[in-house]
Parts: structure tokens; sequence; C-alpha cells
């Protein structure tokens, strides 16, 4: 309704027709002739509709709809389309939980897994009884370091 609006304003002020970025013709006439073109248009539409709207009722008839083909193999499409998907959604899911899990597992400890000679003797390592140096650490962090320096260099 605003862009209709601002239309009949372009046409009524003819000032604001200068700022559009075309050529315009300014002149009285052509705003008449311009309105009543698209009169005759609409008026012609209205006579059309009028003449034609009793064809647009038609009678009962059996219809062949393209959701005919999902709908008459309803359970075939539900069992392919959302339960395998789901199934699979929640099998990947629950890989992905026991995969996370195991991990949070071993990072709660990671010095059980690298020095197992400790864990066999039966002491619990604590994060705050045992830690490696921390220049194992950084070599570490320094070996990743170059690797990866060495792969973008390349």
């Amino acid at each position: 309704m605003l862009f209709s609006a601002s239309c009949l304003d372009v046409y009524h002020r003819p000032a604001l027709q200068i700022q559009l970025p075309y050529a315009t013709r300014l002149s009285a006439l052509h705003q008449f002739i311009t309105i009543v073109e698209m009169t005759q248009i609409l008026v012609l539409a209205f006579i059309v509709f009028w003449f034609f709207k009793d064809h647009l009722n038609t009678s009962p008839t059996i219809s062949l709809d393209t959701d005919w083909f999902y709908r008459k193999p309803a359970r075939v499409v539900e069992k392919i389309f959302v339960n395998f998907p789901n199934s699979a959604f929640g099998k990947a899911e629950q890989a992905i939980y026991s995969i996370a899990e195991s991990v949070s597992a071993l990072s709660k400890n990671p010095i059980k897994v690298l020095l197992p000679v400790f864990v066999s003797e039966g002491r619990d390592i604590e994060s705050d009884g045992f830690s490696t140096s921390i220049g194992a650490s950084l070599s570490f962090i320094l070996f990743g370091f170059i690797v990866v320096l060495l792969v973008i260099l390349m």
C-alpha cells in the first residue's frame, strides 16, 4: 500500500519525477493518460473475470495429484524417509557420545595411559600428586608447531 501511494504521489507531483534515474515526460496530459490506461486495464480484467467466474466452479472429479504418490504408500514412505534416518542418526549420536565419553575418561588422567607402570604398581595417580615435567609438555607442543609449520611450507 505504501508503494502504491508513492507511485501515485510521483504522478501527482512532477517535481519528484526529476529525481528518478530514467527519463520521464513531465506533462499533466501524460499523468491523465496513465491513470486512464490503468483504469482501462483494471475494468477489462474485471469484465473478463465476471464473464468467466462461472467456469471457475468445476464439477467434482477424481484427480490424481502428486501427493497421491506418497499418501498411498504412506507406511513404506514413513519407514524409508522417517524411521530409517531417525534410527541411523540415533545410532550415530550414541556412537559419538560413547567416543566422547571415552575421550573424556582418558583425558581425566593421561599419565595412566602414557606411563602404565605406575598403574600396575597399584598407585593412584592424582593430578596434584604426580605430573610430568614442564619440559616434556613443552617439547610435545613445540614438536606440534614444527609439524604444522612444515605442512604449511610444503
